[in-house]
């Protein structure tokens, strides 16, 4: 097959999965109408589900005076999550 009836193909393809999109599944939602959730959700609930940070999460940050500089690191329980980041004082209040 040549280049040219393959890119015919290719484009008459991407042209039909375009325009065959049926919008009349979707619904526009009026935010002035009082929707409500088959199920209650309050912002201040707190469970795996809802993936709020985990107790066990520490955030480490050690100063070393003969070196000036900052290690910043995360734990998880005994586990590092990433390794130590070297951070200056100016890059240390940037990040926080």
């Amino acid at each position: 097959m040549s280049n040219k009836i393959q890119y015919f193909l290719t484009v008459s393809f991407v042209f039909a999965l375009l325009f065959s999109v049926d919008a009349s599944g979707f619904t526009i939602i009026d935010s002035t109408e009082n929707n409500t959730l088959p199920y209650p959700y309050s912002p201040n609930q707190s469970s795996g589900l809802f993936l709020n940070t985990p107790s066990n999460l520490n955030l480490n940050i050690n100063y070393d005076p003969q070196n000036n500089y900052y290690l910043f690191n995360k734990r998880l329980g005994e586990i590092n999550l990433n390794r130590s980041q070297v951070l200056d004082f100016q890059r240390l209040v940037v990040c926080f």
